[in-house]
């Protein structure tokens, strides 16, 4: 048996403590902000999770990949702007929309997040993932978080990729509610709210360390530096889970 929750996510609309009210006696029990568009950080992130999470809303953020920089680097984006909040997300989806995007980054950002506490989550529609994507099925570790804009609440079957299980669907685009510029979703509760993480992240961050000092020393052996990627990885995997 699950329960649906309903949810709305948002983006550079400032959420004030009035409006994070007025959702939640509305019956929104889910807010999920963007830490990071691809290209940038919404100035707002941090203290409207702030205002929905003292408003009594369980909170969530998503990364969007733009296909350029490598999965771990977009999510190490999402870290620095939740900040001290970072521990308190239930997910942190990553954004699969834009073109071009290799399946090995989403790869990276998925098992990034993790190795930070986090569920393996993505966020995408069918044309999305079937054109953009080639309709990879081997995300099925990962919670689908779909866009299926039929203004129907409630969670809508999915006939693309392979996953965990359907978290949620968003199923209007953005509009007005309750004073805040969103997007309208419903969420399963089991899924979204997951409190027993915390130990598989522990055992993955171990083998993320691992295997990246395993390829810093290959690299290095050749004379090769550090990548990019891989000194956003090393800033935020010196102790993610346990701070």
């Amino acid at each position: 048996m699950t329960t649906l929750m309903h949810g709305i996510d948002c983006s550079f609309d400032p959420l004030t403590e009035h409006e994070a009210r007025l959702l939640r006696l509305a019956g929104v029990e889910a807010f999920v902000q963007c830490l990071w568009t691809g290209s940038g950080k919404p100035p707002c992130a941090r203290e409207n999770l702030r205002a929905a999470a003292d408003a009594g809303m369980a909170i969530a953020g998503y990364a969007s990949l733009n296909g350029v920089a490598g999965g771990a680097w977009h999510v190490g984006e999402a870290i620095e702007n939740a900040g001290d909040l970072w521990d308190e997300l239930h997910q942190v989806f990553v954004d699969v929309e834009l073109p071009r995007i290799p399946n090995e980054h989403i790869r990276q950002a998925v098992d990034y997040a993790a190795a930070g506490g986090k569920p393996r989550a993505i966020y995408t529609s069918y044309s999305k993932w079937v054109e953009n994507q080639g309709n990879a099925q081997d995300f099925d570790d990962c919670l689908l978080w779909d866009a299926h804009w039929s203004g129907r609440s409630g969670i809508q079957p999915v006939d693309y990729g392979r996953w965990a299980g359907v978290v949620g669907t968003q199923y209007t685009g953005g509009e007005q509610v309750h004073g805040q510029l969103a997007d309208r979703n419903v969420f399963v509760r089991e899924l979204f709210i997951q409190e027993d993480i915390m130990a598989d992240a522990r055992l993955l961050q171990r083998l993320v360390i691992a295997e990246l000092f395993a390829q810093l020393a290959a690299q290095a052996a050749r004379g090769e530096p550090a990548t990019d990627t891989q000194r956003a990885q090393l800033r935020y995997l010196a102790g993610p889970i346990d701070r």
